[in-house]
């Protein structure tokens, strides 16, 4: 298990991104939702950086990271403030592995700096643009920021994790108590709104793989809702992880499923935006005996489009 190393990256308009890079080899670059920074991956970094260097970072104005603090998020200066990370962790190009809210931030990435990412692996995207009653699901992350400003940012999650079914931790309120305001002012509706410009996307030749936790499928919530239609809209396969939302209580299979997947995203052509996915027959996330090549691969169609509807 590699001891991860800290460091800053600086950018052209002199904030300073804070960053910890664990491990060697194929970069993998980690982008959270909504309030998350380096400490989101803690429990999955040490197991990723076995195979792979993982870089984890906390946004300009949370955490270790400089900036404005209390204006919102913006996308384009999000994308160039990984360029800036990945230049001082020393690769030119990364796979990005985004969750939640950081799918928006890995879209316009994609968009921007198509050359900058080796493959997008995408959990769970608060991509809600794309679900039929995305007027209703953003309506819901409103009332969060609603209810932050008026009764504080505990009740706000507390909102958040019961519409989800999720567990309100003793960390994860002390995380909440201590950033959440700030997170849910700035962060919440530029991520739960953001449309992707699917036709540079499609265009960019990335190799892009979808991600839904098994528990998240079954509940049918709206972050997993967007991953069939997501997976339709780029012609890519769909990866069904274990666990839900939220992947700290299981950190091995989440990150053997995470190693697997990013291993797919870049064996070839099959993967890349624009091209017909295939389910491989693998009925688990167990580590394969060997390398699958294009030939040897089954034809079965993997879980994506309409054939994967999630329920409600």
């Amino acid at each position: 298990m590699s001891t991860p190393s800290s460091h800053v990256a600086s950018t052209g308009d002199g904030a300073e991104i804070y960053y910890e890079s664990h491990g060697v080899g194929q970069a993998i670059l980690s982008i959270g939702g909504v309030g998350a920074g380096v400490s989101t991956f803690s429990t999955i970094a040490p197991l990723i950086s076995e195979e792979f260097k993982f870089i984890t970072y906390d946004r300009r104005g949370t955490y270790r990271s400089t900036g404005a603090r209390d204006r919102s998020l913006k996308m384009a200066e999000q994308s160039t403030d990984i360029i800036a990370v990945q230049r001082a962790a020393g690769v030119s190009s990364s796979v990005i592995f985004a969750s939640c809210g950081g799918a928006s931030i890995a879209f316009d990435l994609v968009s921007r700096f198509p050359s900058s990412v080796d493959a997008l692996v995408v959990h769970e995207p608060l991509t809600l643009s794309v679900l039929p009653d995305a007027a209703e699901q953003i309506a819901f992350f409103r009332r969060l920021r609603e209810t932050n400003s008026e009764e504080g940012p505990v009740p706000a999650m507390r909102m958040f994790m019961e519409r989800h079914d999720l567990e309100i931790t003793p960390a994860f309120r002390a995380l909440t108590e201590r950033s959440g305001d700030s997170s849910f002012r700035n962060e919440v509706m530029p991520m739960a709104e953001f449309v992707p410009d699917y036709e540079a996307i499609r265009a960019s030749g990335v190799p892009l793989m979808m991600a839904v936790g098994e528990v998240s499928r079954a509940g049918g919530y709206g972050f997993a809702r967007t991953v069939p239609l997501l997976a339709e809209k780029f012609s890519c396969e769909t990866a069904i992880f274990p666990g839900g939302h939220i992947f700290h209580d299981q950190p091995e299979p989440f990150s053997a499923a995470l190693r697997a997947a990013v291993r797919k995203a870049l064996e070839g052509q099959e993967s890349k935006c624009g091209a017909v996915g295939y389910y491989s027959g693998q009925k688990s996330w167990a580590e394969p005996a060997g390398p699958r090549t294009t030939a040897s691969r089954t034809t079965t169609p993997f879980i994506s489009t309409a054939s994967a509807s999630l329920g409600r």
